[in-house]
């Protein structure tokens, strides 16, 4: 458990925002962060970045759904 809770604090969630979860949630987000490169503007972006803690528990789940369903 040790090893675990180190792992995770090598992919904190940074600040205070609020992110929906789902599959088309994480897209979106990834997708606007693009338009928003593009159209030279930060306002309202998520940046790749901010994802990481969500998509290492995400990996996490799907690890652990894939050994139980084996």
């Amino acid at each position: 458990m040790k090893d675990f809770n180190e792992l995770l604090s090598r992919h904190p969630r940074k600040g205070n925002k609020w992110i929906s979860y789902g599959t088309a949630g994480f897209r979106d987000k990834l997708q606007f962060t693009h338009i928003c490169q593009q159209i030279k503007t930060n306002a309202k972006c998520f940046r790749a970045t901010e994802l990481q803690h969500i998509m290492f528990r995400m990996g996490i789940l799907a690890t652990l759904r894939a050994r139980v369903v084996r």
